[in-house]
């Protein structure tokens, strides 16, 4: 059964300070008062433009394997392969931010509005995440109304071109959960359109089943590293020894 979910721009809205983050400057960094106006123009617009909405299809196992396996482009061992056999619910899921913000980034930058530009382009960034952390809520929420799966759940979202899964597992997901319900399609390269959207798979479970020791090959290459904060929130002891 799929569901379609109307995510609130309040819930996935950027802070300032992670915007600032993602862009180089560190917390500690009082930004001068351009860099401010930038972030409260490139907020206005988003909240003008931002239209999310997600879609969440409740799995198996077997049909995950049968998606994971579906491209044969997977690194041979990945964190998924441990975690989602200790997991209590699967869910694949879908969210994006819609057309217009897309479209607007691509504008700014077209007109040679660089600044703004990318302040937006890194506010809708953060922002598409957030979707992923919101449809992470939802499913956490679904389960823990049911007494029987109730009590430490952790969801957290796993997504094609990371830890090892391998970017055109997407066209298997894609199949598989039909996310073009609430606009999203895959271009030739798996990506998808419009730009900011995320999809992956929502594994739930308690907590010590999304820690790993972040030591797999593909780990040297990877830019991200969210796997590492992730699991700090876990665990605020976590290091990345």
């Amino acid at each position: 059964m799929r569901q379609i979910i109307d995510i609130p721009v309040s819930r996935i809205r950027a802070s300032q300070d992670d915007v600032l983050e993602a862009q180089g400057i560190a917390r500690s960094v009082e930004p001068s008062e351009k860099i401010q106006t930038l972030f409260y123009d490139a907020i206005t617009r988003f909240d003008l433009l931002a239209e999310p909405i997600g879609i969440i299809q409740r799995i198996c196992r077997e049909e995950f394997d049968s998606v994971y396996a579906n491209s044969g482009r997977n690194d041979r061992d990945t964190p998924l392969e441990a975690i989602v056999p200790r997991a209590s619910a699967l869910a694949f899921c879908a969210a994006t931010l819609g057309q217009p913000i897309s479209q607007r980034i691509s504008d700014l930058f077209g007109k040679n509005d660089f600044a703004l530009a990318t302040m937006l382009d890194a506010v809708a960034s953060i922002g598409a995440d957030n979707c992923g952390r919101y449809m992470e809520e939802i499913l956490r929420r679904d389960l823990q109304k049911n007494p029987l799966e109730a009590g430490d759940i952790t969801v957290m979202l796993y997504s094609p071109g990371y830890c090892g899964w391998h970017i055109s597992g997407q066209e298997a997901l894609f199949a598989s959960l039909q996310p073009g319900n609430v606009g999203i399609q895959l271009n030739g390269s798996f990506l998808m359109d419009p730009l900011k959207s995320i999809s992956g798979l929502l594994v739930a479970g308690t907590p010590e089943i999304h820690r790993f020791k972040n030591d797999y090959p593909f780990c040297d290459g990877c830019r991200n590293r969210s796997c590492v904060r992730r699991m700090q929130q876990l665990n605020p002891k976590h290091t990345e020894d």
